[in-house]
């Protein structure tokens, strides 16, 4: 069997990572968040050096390796095609971290069967039963299309880190130590038998009044002044280099690129003709499209896409000039510059790091360079968007501030009130939870008690942690094991409702302390007592290289 998967692995590898990679490595704007440091690909002589255990992290084309490696990474692991920005980044810092400790711990890479036995673990090659499936795998790579535009040996380099990396997690979570106790607390646990009363309170079945004074509203404001505070926002004028002014000089591309581009991208042209009217229903005009009845939007599309090539060719030629020439802000040479290169300045409405001007064409990506800019490093590096590319001009930074109480009154009225409805609503609960132990002490069941109060009730027979009823909130379990068996809980507050949780009764199983159950349970529990140990260390590892390497704030500064 090994010998066989060598043999296809190898035969395969610079197909399987063609097809990998083409499914991977989309368009990825990078969310850095917390990675401040990330993101600008500056030129700028300011920009200062950074790297992670080793990794430079300055270019864009550094941060786009580095960061496709985790999305294939993640792809294997899982065999999902698909994660968001953000996940793909806090991964891959992690699957840094953990190769740099690979490297202090001096593990070598697999061998060829290790290489071969880890491949038949991966999520992507496994069928529905959870086993490796190599007739799975094999029609995944028959089917296959080369591209000779990328390299063969990154999926090898993936695989082999993975691989490492995977070496190091069982070092640093160790057996995963359990004691017998815990595991006899945790079947007890989930074999208890619950049988369970609700009753619940809608908020919008009360009314309070509430008149505040102006001195109530006026204290509220000064305890809560923060909430009306105008977070900073930047004043950004651009320059946009427009992508369709290139397009008269784009030559037509020849039949066979167009029919090629047209069968790897069949599904985004539509026949031309009037759209469908119901839009639940399937556009008739969408099936069985031809190259021939598409051609012109094919031959547009792919012009459009090498007429954004040179806008964002021209983009980085004048802020290369910007740089080189030391031109400066709000001078005769900028405005000569952008006269010769023929370019309209456009300003956008001021904004804070949480919005997005422009109708929403801006990303996360070109925010986060926006509010990086300064009176110093005034401009951006290009950026494109939709069919153009664009450069960011500092204008001004509109500081933060609290406005005065009386501009902002009504706000502060209405939110009083919200919070004073719910101090009522939570009061209103606390009564109703004494008037309900009151009704239960003289004799009456929680059911008939609820109903005198006007709640609706709902009743739960036996049933067990591990399988609760489909229409039992499921974030009130945590809630229901605090409450002895015959009591009332407190009103819980959820979604607008107040909840009231009565236990009629809880059989608890006697204690197991061996058989097959137990050791599956032992091995379970030990497993993530290993995950929770080794999550702890890679995370303390990766905060402190975020902060050395100036990635981060140091949060206790």
């Amino acid at each position: 069997m090994i010998s066989w998967l060598q043999t296809r692995f190898q035969k395969h590898y610079q197909v399987l990572f063609f097809v990998l990679l083409a499914v991977l490595i989309v368009s990825f704007v990078f969310t850095i968040g917390e990675f401040p440091g990330l993101g600008s690909g500056s030129s700028q002589p300011t920009a200062k050096q950074r790297n992670f255990f080793g990794v430079p992290l300055n270019s864009e084309r550094e941060q786009r390796h580095f960061f496709e490696a985790a999305q294939l990474s993640a792809y294997l692991q899982t065999g999902r095609p698909r994660y968001n920005s953000e996940q793909i980044q806090n991964y891959a810092f992690q699957r840094a971290t953990a190769l740099h400790l690979a490297d202090q711990f001096h593990l070598p890479k697999p061998t060829e069967e290790q290489k071969a036995a880890y491949l038949q673990d991966l999520a992507l090659f496994k069928g529905t039963d959870g086993m490796f499936d190599p007739e799975a795998y094999s029609d995944f790579l028959d089917n296959l299309n080369t591209n000779p535009s990328v390299r063969k040996e990154t999926i090898a380099r993936v695989m082999v880190d993975d691989y490492r990396i995977d070496q190091v997690n069982k070092l640093l979570g160790g057996p995963g130590y359990v004691l017998p106790f815990e595991v006899s607390s945790q079947l007890a646990r989930t074999k208890t038998k619950w049988t369970v009363e609700q009753a619940t309170l809608a908020s919008s079945d009360l009314s309070f009044s509430i008149t505040p004074s102006d001195e109530e509203l006026l204290e509220y404001y000064e305890a809560n002044s923060f909430r009306y505070q105008v977070p900073e926002k930047m004043e950004i004028t651009y320059a946009e280099f427009r992508g369709e002014r290139y397009l008269s000089s784009i030559p037509s591309p020849d039949e066979s690129a167009l029919k090629d581009y047209f069968e790897k991208n069949k599904a985004r042209f539509k026949k031309p003709g009037p759209p469908t009217i119901d839009p639940l229903q399937p556009d008739e005009n969408q099936e069985d499209v031809t190259f021939e009845e598409v051609r012109a939007q094919v031959e547009l599309e792919m012009k459009l896409v090498e007429a954004q090539k040179k806008a964002i060719k021209e983009a980085s030629d004048f802020a290369y000039t910007l740089f080189e020439n030391k031109i400066p802000r709000d001078s005769e040479e900028l405005a000569e510059a952008i006269e010769k290169n023929n370019l309209t300045i456009k300003m956008v409405p001021a904004f804070t790091s949480d919005e997005s001007p422009e109708g929403g064409l801006w990303n996360r990506q070109i925010v986060n360079e926006a509010f990086k800019l300064s009176e110093k490093h005034w401009f951006s590096d290009p950026f494109p968007v939709g069919n153009s590319a664009i450069i960011l001009f500092y204008n001004d930074r509109l500081v933060s501030y609290i406005p005065d109480f009386e501009e902002v009154k009504e706000s502060v009225i209405t939110d009083f009130n919200n919070v004073r409805e719910k101090e009522l609503f939570i009061e209103k609960g606390r009564n109703m939870q004494t008037d309900l132990g009151e009704q239960l002490a003289s004799g009456k069941s929680f059911t008939e008690a609820a109903d005198k109060a006007g709640l609706e009730t709902q009743t739960w027979p036996a049933f067990t942690l591990r399988t609760p009823p489909s229409d039992f909130d499921y974030s009130l379990l945590s809630r229901l094991e605090q409450i002895a068996e015959g009591e009332i809980s407190d009103m819980i507050v959820s979604q607008e409702k107040g909840i009231f949780l009565y236990v009629v009764s809880k059989e608890i199983p006697e204690e197991v302390s061996e058989g097959e159950e137990f050791d599956q349970t032992t091995t379970q529990i030990a497993q993530i007592n290993a995950n929770v140990q080794q999550n702890l260390i890679i995370s303390e590892l990766l905060e402190q290289e975020l902060i050395r390497s100036g990635l981060v704030q140091n949060r206790e500064e």
